[in-house]
């Protein structure tokens, strides 16, 4: 029993991790007996690949994980109050850290605010150890941690691992990582960015579309709050660039639809609550004119009447990977052509 108390491995901690990236991505100094680290090799796809292999992540994984990375390097998480202004901050004094996170919040979002609190964590602590000059601004850094959270929660050999097994399906992405939708939304879009289709060797041209109705908000009359653009993607291969404010100035035609705005066709599917394939409209943007399928998916919560969310998928009729999600899916496809 002593033996293997003796031979018993110590906890992997966050300086170790730090120490492990200084030194794989510094130089050493003999003269100093010590790494010469460049603050700018930390960007967040390094830093994020190496915090999956040297805390051995296995994907899917849940929020005791990071926990455990947590209790091994003494830092102590606490919760926060659902009233409590913010989702989540770290505090640190000398050896003392400390992490917040929101009780009540999701898995996900719990998930996504401790690894956004453990980069700003690791960030500091590799910015100590720089001689280069670099500033750390608290936007530039939020906007990393972010990022980081994301490529460590879903990486992209997982999603791409999950298209070529399950298709573009986002809900699923999302369900499999206990991400948010969101995540699961821009991840599967970045992947799908940086790949292309073996046969054709052409990319596959997909725009998300994600609508929600931010029931917590609530309205001053009461009234059921409206559904609101909350992101959009869009893949490589259109022949167009796509804005946040130009989605409203999508239009799809069909002889039994007629002529429909995005808002219309999201208003026409919403009430219903049923997921729809809708094979060969027309969708004209800008100059250019389109034969696409539509995939429309929601998301439906018990206690509330309306539908909670709308995820909608474009992609060119000549592409099938709609096609074959839906099938896989059992979802109701319509030819309107």
């Amino acid at each position: 029993m002593d033996n293997a108390v003796m031979n018993e491995a110590p906890p992997i901690t966050i300086d170790d991790f730090c120490h492990h990236f200084m030194c794989e991505y510094g130089n050493y100094d003999p003269h100093k007996d010590a790494y010469d680290f460049d603050y700018a090799t930390a960007g967040v796809n390094n830093l994020s690949r190496e915090f999956i292999k040297y805390f051995e992540l296995q994907h899917p994984f849940s929020i005791e994980a990071l926990l455990t990375i947590c209790k091994d390097s003494s830092f102590t998480v606490k919760l926060l109050p659902d009233n409590h202004k913010s989702r989540g901050y770290n505090f640190s004094y000398g050896e003392d850290v400390r992490i917040f996170i929101k009780e009540n919040d999701s898995p996900s979002g719990q998930i996504h605010t401790l690894l956004h609190e453990l980069y700003e964590i690791i960030d500091e602590k590799l910015h100590s150890h720089s001689n280069n000059g670099y500033k750390r601004e608290k936007k530039v850094i939020e906007a990393k941690a972010d990022q980081f959270s994301a490529y460590v929660h879903v990486p992209h050999e997982t999603v791409l691992q999950w298209i070529n097994t399950n298709g573009i399906d986002v809900f699923g992405l999302k369900d499999f990582l206990t991400c948010s939708y969101v995540t699961a939304l821009i991840r599967t879009n970045e992947v799908l960015c940086g790949v292309v289709r073996a046969t054709t060797n052409e990319h596959i041209p997909v725009i998300g579309i994600l609508y929600e109705r931010p029931y917590w908000k609530g309205t001053p009359s009461g009234r059921t709050p409206r559904l609101q653009l909350k992101f959009h993607t869009k893949s490589r291969g259109f022949p167009f660039t796509l804005s946040r404010n130009e989605v409203k100035d999508l239009l799809f035609y069909s002889k039994e639809i007629g002529d429909l705005t995005i808002s219309k066709l999201i208003n026409a599917y919403s009430k219903s609550g049923d997921d729809v394939l809708l094979k060969n409209i027309e969708m004209v943007f800008k100059t250019s004119g389109l034969t696409v399928d539509i995939l429309i998916r929601t998301v439906n919560w018990r206690k509330y009447k309306h539908t909670a969310k709308i995820l909608i998928q474009l992609i060119p009729s000549t592409h099938k990977e709609l096609r074959n999600l839906a099938e896989r899916l059992n979802i109701k496809q319509y030819d309107l052509g």
